[in-house]
């Protein structure tokens, strides 16, 4: 039979303590050996917890096993807790593979395929979740005892701090504090000297402020300053000598109650009193908003529109106390207007330009017609997909991913100093990162495009239909249909280029149906990420 091995910790310590990967490797390689089982394939997945499925190593592990190649009969596991420790999610996903003919193996809990075996594991699964809960619980009852006693949990200390250790013995080594860092905690000082008493006779706001570092080359850990960092610094309590510990509950996303914060006594960096004036003069300043980016947002084109000369997103804002509206490049508005000399594009005009171009030229039937030939040609020829090459470019992105990580925590443990040229170093390796992620998930895509069946009627009924819907910007499905069709636009000072997946566009047509008002493809999520870019986007 052929297995995939299926291997994961989620801390140093536990790795430590003889569940580490290659141990978990040796002794499944010798289990499939002895059992005769062929080992095609083996999914490591280090750091990660298996109270969810929001793992690479998994959801590559899951895709590979669902795909129509059916490259193994069975994943095998160490124990079923390593595969999953949620009931709910295991049984979802132990379903999906029962239905490919896919089995999950465990070398030190075996279960018998019989209505006897399922009860047995089923019982399994709930108690390793109700074990990782608990172990949860006495995790964080430990974490907020050593808060506290004073000492820092965290991983990356707040801007203004690093970490020292002391000589008290945690869970995984010393016990740690927070105390200043002296360049960045000037930094934290000259901002609220600005905030307070402002430069050369004028208040400062936020948005100014992160302008006047950026100008003076004081830079957030190699990066430039944004309005959302200035904003964290000013109403940080830590910097006036209280570090709240548990403020968040990670796991549900949400705020805790402020009752359940936990007070951790820090060295200040400013006074409470600079700290309360800074509060009471933020309170006083009208809150800045601008229309949140998703489908809720009655703009058209957030979250996909970006500045063509810095990348940053386009942003909606208002003048004349709202009278008109423009997009507007997020570097000029959260960091000033000489980082970006990328214009404002007023919100109407810059939605027709869109629109127009989309319906004249990607919604043209001859065009999609020709796009779905050449994929059909592209696909029918294809080579088989080369999953070394796959692997070969996903270890290169893990190998640059962890330099970067060990260049940032020299940065904040103060080893070495920011400057320009380390900057521009950290962002050429997070640029390689990029690069790296995409290819692997266009090799991922090739192996699954389907052939699809598509005939000129469709095609040039589902042109007209979206092409009426996009005509009329403001109505409930048109920004839904542009992300179909659109996974990126950059607009420059006097063009801007659209880019799309042509493999998206022909599989929206050939999904569409005559009649179906408002429809929105349920499969967006399976090929929205840009992993077949247009090799002709139009411009306008």
């Amino acid at each position: 039979m052929r297995v995939a091995l299926y291997v994961r910790v989620s801390t140093d310590r536990q790795a430590q303590e003889g569940f580490s990967l290659d141990a978990q490797v040796r002794q499944m390689e010798k289990w499939a050996e002895s059992q005769q089982h062929q080992v095609v394939e083996i999914y490591e997945e280090p750091g990660e917890s298996a109270t969810d499925d929001k793992r690479p190593a998994f959801q590559r592990l899951m895709a590979d096993a669902l795909s129509s190649e059916h490259p193994y009969d069975a994943i095998v596991t160490w124990s079923l807790s390593r595969f999953m420790r949620e009931a709910y999610i295991f049984e979802f996903w132990f379903r999906k593979l029962k239905r490919a003919k896919v089995s999950i193996l465990s070398i030190t809990q075996p279960t018998s395929d019989d209505e006897a075996g399922d009860l047995q594991r089923k019982f399994i699964n709930l108690m390793d979740e109700y074990a990782s809960k608990e172990n949860g619980k006495q995790v964080r009852r430990s974490m907020c005892d050593s808060a506290q006693k004073g000492f820092y949990n965290g991983s990356r200390a707040p801007f203004g701090f690093t970490t020292m250790e002391t000589e008290v013995k945690g869970r995984s080594g010393n016990k740690r504090k927070l105390v200043p860092l002296a360049d960045e905690a000037t930094t934290v000082r000259l901002i609220y000297d600005l905030c307070i008493n402002g430069h050369d006779g004028q208040r400062l706001g936020i948005k100014r402020i992160a302008a006047l570092l950026n100008e003076r080359g004081m830079l957030r850990r190699g990066r430039p300053w944004r309005l959302q960092g200035v904003h964290n610094v000013l109403h940080e309590p830590a910097y006036a000598g209280t570090y709240y510990y548990n403020r968040h509950d990670s796991r549900a996303g949400e705020a805790r109650p402020r009752s359940e914060w936990i007070a951790t006594p820090v060295p200040p960096i400013v006074t409470q009193e600079q700290f309360d004036e800074v509060a009471k003069l933020l309170d006083s300043y009208a809150p800045y908003h601008h229309d949140a980016k998703g489908p809720q947002s009655n703009t058209f084109l957030t979250g996909i529109a970006k500045c063509g000369l810095c990348g940053r997103n386009l942003v909606l804002m208002t003048g004349k106390s709202g009278v008109y509206e423009y997009y507007r490049c997020a570097t000029r508005q959260s960091a000033g207007n000489k980082l970006c000399t990328c214009p404002n594009f007023r919100k109407d005009e810059l939605n027709r330009v869109v629109v127009e171009a989309i319906a004249a030229r990607i919604l043209e039937p001859s065009r999609i017609m020709a796009t779905y030939e050449e994929l059909k040609v592209r696909l029918t020829h294809a080579n088989a997909p080369n999953l070394a090459k796959e692997k070969n470019i996903l270890r290169q992105a893990g190998l640059a991913a962890e330099r970067l990580n060990n260049w940032h925590e020299l940065v904040e443990t103060g080893k070495i100093q920011p400057h320009a040229g380390l900057s521009e170093r950290l962002l050429a390796m997070q640029r390689q990162i990029d690069s790296f992620t995409l290819e692997a998930a266009r090799l991922r895509r090739s192996r699954s495009l389907p052939l699809w069946k598509v005939g000129p009627d469709q095609i040039a009924g589902f042109s007209e239909a979206v092409r009426k819907e996009l005509l009329s910007p403001d109505g409930p499905v048109a920004k839904n249909y542009l992300r179909v069709l659109v996974s990126e636009i950059r607009v420059y000072p006097r063009k801007a280029t659209i880019t799309g997946s042509p493999a998206a566009l022909v599989e929206a047509a050939s999904k569409w149906k005559p009649g179906t008002k408002g429809m929105v493809p349920s499969f967006i999520s399976e090929w929205r990420a840009r992993q077949e870019s247009n090799p002709r986007p139009p411009g306008s």
